[in-house]
């Protein structure tokens, strides 16, 4: 894994996976849960490299997933 949970904070892991994983190899990809105020942070990151980010899971297992504006 590039991204550890441990080591990072939420928008450092938001970066990474949106510049290693994303952007570089086309792909969609689910963060780590996050309470709300955290994927609201996370969205306004997301939104600043004009992709996509869908809220998925449910109650404590919320997450964002990242992905390219076309797929």
């Amino acid at each position: 894994d590039i991204i550890s949970r441990e080591f990072l904070t939420p928008l450092e892991e938001t970066r990474l996976a949106i510049e290693e994983l994303v952007i570089t190899k086309n792909i969609a990809i689910d963060l780590f849960p996050r309470p709300y105020e955290i994927r609201n942070q996370q969205h306004e990151l997301i939104s600043h490299y004009h992709l996509k980010g869908l809220t998925v899971g449910k109650e404590n297992n919320k997450r964002l997933r990242i992905k390219l504006l076309w797929f």
